[in-house]
């Protein structure tokens, strides 16, 4: 790092320390939020960590700033966490998950054999409230995956700020030939509704709509957001590019989802959204299908529980 890039990380980190003083758990270099809004001191609280530890002392580490930051932090434990795919050019400074600096434990989506690497997806975080139990998470599984007549006027939608690789724009063409696409977000702007009678309430809106064309910002195996998953709770056909087309094969039902390729034929895949649009009965034949696997709430489940359990064991040490 360059003198300015010190300073700079220098200068936001004593920011943080000062937004994260007198809390047992803090955070740095996270997406602009309140601190007692953070999913994972929520969890933390839900499950009386504050209790069993009267000295608790955590900080929690993600990608929006210098990883200078973890070195200058003094809590005895920390945490990293990346919701993002550090496997792109804009957050490639930690691809190895932070595992070279003093982390007690790293968080993310990828598959890495490492002691301190536990893998906890973003989309747990916009979905599953860190409140659940065991009997919660199955209400939410039960909730997603159920049976949902459509009576949807409306025929697709695509919600995004920008299209770094182009292929949100070649999707939207592509299925504007076939109808019009409602797009809500800065991308390719046609539709106010979001804002204007949805008041920027995501779920909402999709709710209106048959298909949601949902595609990741980049491809790499494990990296799935919560968009998917958003588009699912939502009740539309997910139209989905990501994760190497392989969306946590031990939780999605890989039937209820639309590839799209991205390098390849998509003639087939358009064809069929042109018959289930024209055919309310083909269209609820495809829904009714289960959006998750039975034993989805398991393997959720074990995520909870297993990054209580590395929680503790780290604090513990």
């Amino acid at each position: 790092m360059n003198l300015k890039s010190i300073t700079f990380a220098f200068n936001k980190f004593n920011l943080e320390r000062k937004k994260n003083a007198g809390q047992p758990i803090k955070f740095y270099n996270f997406w602009d939020q309140n601190l007692e809004d953070n999913w994972f001191r929520k969890f933390m609280i839900n499950r009386n960590f504050h209790k069993k530890y009267p000295k608790l002392d955590i900080s929690f580490f993600s990608v929006f700033g210098s990883g200078y930051t973890i070195n200058l932090n003094q809590s005895k434990v920390k945490v990293f966490f990346t919701g993002e795919n550090v496997r792109h050019l804009s957050y490639v400074r930690y691809n190895d998950h932070a595992l070279n600096k003093k982390i007690d434990l790293a968080l993310g989506f990828e598959y890495i054999k490492d002691d301190r690497y536990f893998r906890f997806p973003l989309w747990i975080l916009f979905v599953f409230p860190p409140s659940l139990n065991e009997k919660g998470i199955k209400e939410k599984c039960d909730e997603l995956s159920i049976y949902r007549p459509f009576k949807r006027d409306k025929f697709a939608a695509l919600l995004a700020s920008h299209d770094l690789n182009g292929l949100r724009g070649s999707i939207f063409e592509a299925m504007n030939s076939i109808e019009m696409v409602d797009c809500g977000g800065k991308f390719l702007h046609n539709n106010d509704d979001l804002w204007k009678t949805y008041n920027d309430h995501k779920l909402h809106y999709l709710r209106n709509y048959k298909f949601n064309i949902c595609p990741e910002n980049s491809n790499t195996t494990g990296y799935v957001t919560e968009k998917l998953f958003q588009s699912i709770e939502a009740g539309c056909i997910p139209i989905y590019w990501g994760s190497d087309n392989k969306p946590e094969t031990e939780i999605i039902n890989q039937d209820a989802v639309m590839f799209w390729k991205n390098e390849g034929d998509n003639t087939k895949l358009l064809e069929e959204i042109r018959k289930l649009n024209n055919s309310p009965t083909l269209l609820n034949e495809f829904i009714a299908q289960p959006r998750l696997l039975p034993n989805a709430h398991e393997v959720i489940n074990k995520m909870y529980n297993d990054l209580e359990m590395r929680l503790h064991t780290i604090l513990s040490t």
